[in-house]
């Protein structure tokens, strides 16, 4: 194993984010990942170690991602690569009327990884070879859909 730099993954406490932060770890990679309760991360993976660092990010509150990405950079001095996966499969139809949702929806699935994006953009243009990557899950993808009534 190498160390393969540090990779910021949000929504990292289970599913597909789990998933993907536990390949990285046993590659060599350092991971910064998000949760909104990052005691389930420590459920999930065990302990903060040289290569794990855990914090509380929840889309809906922006100084989470701030402070995040901060303390990401004090532990590790860099970020090699972002991975958005957090999101709400909440589903708001075209005849909902339901603003609430919908509000909430864009905040966590579209807001959120532009947060992050913007916060670790001048992180990857450092080193000269970063990326970023937004998961979008099917879910997440019919989230404001149709009613089936007018698909027909």
């Amino acid at each position: 194993m190498s160390d393969g730099g540090v990779v910021v993954i949000s929504g990292a406490n289970r599913g597909i984010g789990l998933a993907i932060a536990k390949e990285f770890l046993a590659h060599g990679y350092r991971v910064s990942l998000g949760a909104r309760d990052a005691g389930q991360l420590v459920e999930a993976l065990g302990p903060e170690d040289d290569h794990r660092h855990y914090a509380h990010f929840d889309a809906l509150e922006p100084k989470s991602a701030t402070a995040w990405i901060e303390s990401t950079i004090a532990r590790y001095g860099q970020i090699n690569a972002l991975i958005n996966n957090a999101g709400s499969g909440e589903r708001v139809t075209l005849m909902d009327d339901n603003d609430e949702a919908l509000d909430r929806l864009w905040a966590i699935n579209v807001k959120g990884p532009l947060r992050l994006t913007r916060l670790c953009l001048p992180h990857l243009e450092a080193i000269g070879r970063g990326a970023a990557s937004s998961m979008w899950r099917r879910s997440r993808a019919s989230a404001c859909a149709m009613p089936s009534s007018a698909t027909t």
